[in-house]
């Protein structure tokens, strides 16, 4: 009978610990990803191509920033921007490529930018020269509520002048301190998906244009206050699970001790009987 109740008990902790697993993963909000494969100077190869054509790509953005060289969906090669923002990359592409794409994200992971050319493609190697890349572009939240503000920052050329695409066509234009930093703050946001770019102007050349945006969702009140009481109620759930299998526990390794001891008590029984 005890050792049913110690499998029953057992059986339990298990499910208990897969419920706590769950709810915490319920938790979890979303962010906004940041993800580079490049972390160090120097240039790393990604995906290799025998035969094809060469690309010699260079140009600038921010300082430290790094950059991954892909095309129609394949990463080729990774690189950093030296101090001064500059950077050099290149790799064999297949034959037949349409694109040649650089993601980046700048040294403090606040943003990213991602943006691509469809270029001629010649006989011999393909030089792209002078690619002054977007800024990197992120969000202090993607998720606010209506009527709060919004943090907007990112990395470029230093001393660079900003264009950030706001809403509804809606444009603002800052200059990046002698680091390359820049921000904006976004006033009295209104319930909606907002989908922000970022370019740039650095003496008198323009950034490529940004592909992908930075997503900026404002939920109404009486939204962000259900949403709010869902994970107050999904913790109380992990507190109260959490409390069943302290409790478990507890009984498990009291009953571990109690089976001990009749086990010990038998043996000496059969023992003494011979």
């Amino acid at each position: 009978m005890k050792m049913q109740r110690l499998i029953i008990s057992k059986s339990l902790l298990l499910i208990i610990i897969l419920g706590i697993v769950f709810l915490s993963l319920t938790l979890v909000s979303p962010a906004y990803a940041k993800e580079t494969i490049a972390t160090k100077s120097g240039s790393q190869s990604i995906k290799a191509t025998v035969g094809g054509i060469r690309v010699i790509a260079s140009g600038f953005i921010a300082p430290y920033t790094s950059i991954v060289l892909s095309s129609d969906g394949n990463v080729y090669r990774t690189t950093v921007s030296d101090e001064k923002g500059f950077f050099s990359i290149e790799n064999l592409l297949p034959i037949g490529f349409s694109t040649v794409c650089f993601s980046a994200v700048d040294a403090k992971r606040l943003g990213e930018s991602y943006s691509c050319l469809s270029p001629e493609i010649p006989k011999g190697d393909l030089i792209l020269k002078d690619i002054f890349l977007p800024p990197t572009i992120g969000l202090n939240h993607n998720q606010v509520t209506e009527g709060s503000d919004a943090l907007i920052y990112g990395y470029t050329m230093p001393s660079a002048r900003v264009k950030i695409k706001l809403m509804a066509g809606k444009e603002t234009f800052i200059t990046a301190d002698n680091l390359g930093y820049y921000e904006y703050i976004l006033k009295k946001v209104k319930a909606g998906s907002y989908e922000l770019f970022a370019g740039a102007t650095y003496k008198g050349k323009d950034s490529q244009e940004p592909i992908k945006p930075a997503v900026l969702k404002a939920v109404a009140v009486a939204s962000s206050f259900i949403d709010s009481i869902k994970r107050a109620w999904v913790l109380i759930a992990v507190l109260i699970l959490v409390g069943i299998l302290v409790i478990l526990v507890m009984r498990h390794k009291k009953l571990l001790r109690l089976t001990g001891k009749k086990l010990r008590a038998l043996h000496h029984a059969w023992f003494i009987g011979y």
